[in-house]
């Protein structure tokens, strides 16, 4: 991605079909931002089919991104042990709000999880202003068998308009292991 487009796609095929779509999380790895404008780029996946899905990253208004990369990753959708979603500040606050602390709860469906699961929280989208450094910390904590506490925060002068994370629950069994070591892992570069 550069300064000449503010939507990026590319089409994703997977090594090998699922038997019905996956769910796909896709987070930001990689960001060539102008310090002289306001920081707005999100990442996301579009068109999922048991075949492949579009990859995304956006950017809107003034920004310029000179480079930005993602990363995903594809489990089935109905694979015991496993949930994912996305969790975004503009749900809990207005944007015109900003504010340094920053989170919500999610609910895990009832009787998914047997223990704790291990979470994955990715940041896909950030909102922020250039005239400040840009701080922040993303994480989950709290979490247990029926869900958990996300939280987006940031620190001194930071002004963070929005952000949102994907987020990823692992009831580690030996039964999901293939779908999270093969070669579904993937980046896009610019």
């Amino acid at each position: 991605m550069n300064t000449s487009k503010q939507n990026y796609s590319e089409y994703i095929e997977f090594d090998y079909a699922f038997d019905k779509p996956p769910n796909v999380v896709v987070w930001l790895n990689q960001l060539d931002l102008d310090s002289g404008r306001t920081v707005r780029i999100k990442t996301y996946a579009s068109h999922v089919t048991a075949t492949g899905f579009i990859v995304h990253i956006d950017t809107w208004e003034h920004s310029i991104i000179y480079g930005a990369g993602a990363s995903w990753i594809a489990c089935p959708a109905d694979h015991p042990g496993v949930f994912s979603g996305n969790v975004c500040i503009k749900d809990y606050r207005d944007w015109h709000s900003p504010s340094l602390t920053n989170g919500g709860n999610v609910t895990f469906p009832k009787d998914l999880f047997q223990l704790a699961p291990k979470v994955l929280l990715a940041v896909n989208y950030l909102d922020f202003d250039h005239r400040h450094n840009i701080r922040f910390r993303a994480f989950a904590d709290q979490v247990w068998q029926g869900g958990m506490k996300w939280h987006v925060n940031s620190w001194d002068d930071t002004v963070c308009y929005n952000a949102s994370c994907a987020f990823l629950a692992l009831q580690f069994v030996l039964s999901c292991i293939p779908y999270l070591g093969d070669a579904r892992l993937a980046t896009i570069f610019p």
